[in-house]
């Protein structure tokens, strides 16, 4: 048997941390999924009983006093740990309890960070389509006017109303000073993807939203739009490529959570 130490390339009084750390490279250094030298596994099977052996303090007590080991049971070739497990780990804090600073590279990441910007620019694109483009139904008469808590039985619901105008069916602000009545003509305009509601009367020209989470959404989506575009077209700045992926990924999925509470 060779000496395990020098398998590992350890010193004899090593401790089980510098064992550890031994071990992981070896191993890796040698995985037949990595290394196609013909004595790879070989090796790799060496450095599997060294280690075996030498994180046992039983096991290594034995072996240092020269006496024989019984035969060290090794795992075969179709459960081999895959390589990965044996990469450095980096823990957030060091010896002292003080938090790492964690580098990235930000180069390996820059095709992630340009697919991201692709997705969340799609997404954000929808809106821009939806805010251009809508489907306008004129003069409709109101048939219902109803206070939602009457539906819902909350209390916090006492500020919205729901107005049924023809077939269309949507919820608004009460407005204390202004508000629609029953018998009023109205023209309803609605966006051609999401369906967000903007009403007028007849005698105004512009129209109001129904609610104050719309403009928000539009914000949120613009937000997107910028950030995702900095994510596709970067390329000098790696680092600012992925910080604007980031970005757009957390305003899009804002902007998800918008939609759904809108819809």
């Amino acid at each position: 048997m060779r000496d395990l130490y020098d398998i590992l390339e350890v010193e004899e009084k090593a401790d089980a941390r510098t064992l550890k750390k031994a071990y992981r490279a070896k191993a890796l250094e040698f995985h037949p999924d990595v290394n196609s030298a013909p004595n790879a596994e070989m090796q790799f099977l060496e450095v599997q009983e060294a280690y075996l052996i030498l994180s046992d303090p039983k096991k290594r007590a034995i072996y240092d006093r020269g006496f024989e080991l019984p035969e060290v049971e090794l795992p075969t070739r179709d459960r081999y740990p895959p390589p990965h497990i044996y990469r450095k780990r980096r823990s957030l804090f060091d010896e002292a309890g003080t938090a790492r600073s964690i580098k990235i590279d930000h180069n390996e990441y820059a095709g992630l960070a340009r697919n991201i910007g692709i997705v969340t620019f799609l997404f954000a694109f929808t809106f821009l389509i939806d805010s251009i483009f809508h489907k306008e139904i004129p003069n409709l008469t109101i048939t219902s006017l109803q206070t939602k808590a009457q539906v819902t039985k909350r209390p916090d619901d006492v500020r919205l109303v729901i107005v049924k105008a023809g077939d269309q069916v949507f919820e608004k602000r009460r407005d204390t000073e202004n508000e629609l009545i029953i018998g009023e003509t109205i023209d309803i305009r609605k966006s051609i993807i999401y369906g967000y509601v903007d009403y007028r009367r007849n005698d105004e020209e512009r129209y109001r939203s129904v609610s104050i989470l719309v403009n928000i959404v539009h914000f949120t989506a613009l937000m997107v739009y910028i950030a995702s575009l900095s994510a596709i077209f970067i390329r000098k700045h790696p680092e600012t490529k992925f910080n604007a992926a980031l970005i757009a990924a957390f305003f899009a999925l804002a902007l998800l959570a918008f939609v759904i509470l809108t819809g």
